[in-house]
């Protein structure tokens, strides 16, 4: 499988990479229980955009695991209805959006003796997933509001970043990025024609951020669109 990164997608992998830096530093704030080996959250029904997916992919070439696609067979997955800033415009507009058809709760297929082998590149939806109580006891995760809120945050983030993308869930995502042509139009900065899981990225319609929460959140968006690379700064992203 060839991956040829056109020079736009570049520097967008590179302003992924710096923002889920940023996150990781900013998350280190909260307290947290989960530990190598507790994958009890590690499940199928994981969401990215398609630059994530181009990441992951870039990743499994170049530590020679590809073949780990192999593994992705399940079915009855979370396939959402709406985008991220999709969600926010019907909140925004006070229009109540569509629900999720039901699905199930199965391992990632990532997954191997219990570790995630993409843990490096793994997509925002799983590393800003955070429990400050153990959920394997037969307890629910608990995420501190705040960082709910900042989670949600940069995944309209994310969306901004990836506007001529499409957003799924990861199986759906994956498996339509290694069709070579799929894969070659993204990188041309188009959006690829999608397929029934797929949904195409839409602009940042505002932010949701509860009223506790606004000071922070424009502190951290400050810092954000500061973030300078090749003399771009990620401002010009929204």
């Amino acid at each position: 499988m060839l991956i040829k990164v056109g020079v736009m997608v570049t520097l967008k992998l590179k302003f992924l990479k710096a923002l889920y830096n940023f996150y990781d530093q900013y998350a280190q704030k909260f307290p947290f229980v989960c530990t190598p080996g507790c994958a009890t959250c590690c499940t199928h029904n994981v969401l990215i955009t398609t630059l994530e997916g181009v990441y992951i992919l870039s990743y499994l070439k170049k530590t020679g695991q590809l073949k780990l696609l192999e593994k992705f067979s399940s079915t009855n997955y979370l396939r959402p209805r709406v985008t991220p800033n999709q969600l926010a415009y019907y909140c925004i507009h006070k229009i109540e959006p569509p629900e999720d058809e039901s699905f199930i709760i199965s391992p990632c297929p990532f997954l191997t003796n219990g570790k995630c082998p993409i843990y490096e590149v793994r997509p925002f939806n799983c590393r800003s997933l955070f429990s400050e109580k153990k959920c394997h006891l037969g307890e629910e995760a608990f995420i501190h509001p705040l960082l709910l809120t900042v989670n949600i945050i940069f995944t309209q983030l994310l969306e901004q970043l990836d506007t001529s993308g499409l957003y799924g869930n990861m199986l759906d995502v994956l498996s339509f990025l290694t069709n070579e042509e799929n894969l070659a139009v993204y990188m041309e900065g188009k959006t690829p024609n999608y397929t029934s899981g797929l949904l195409p990225n839409k602009p940042l319609p505002g932010f949701l951020c509860a009223p506790e929460h606004q000071l922070e959140v424009k502190k951290i968006l400050e810092e954000i669109s500061q973030i300078e690379i090749e003399r771009k700064k990620f401002n010009q992203y929204f």
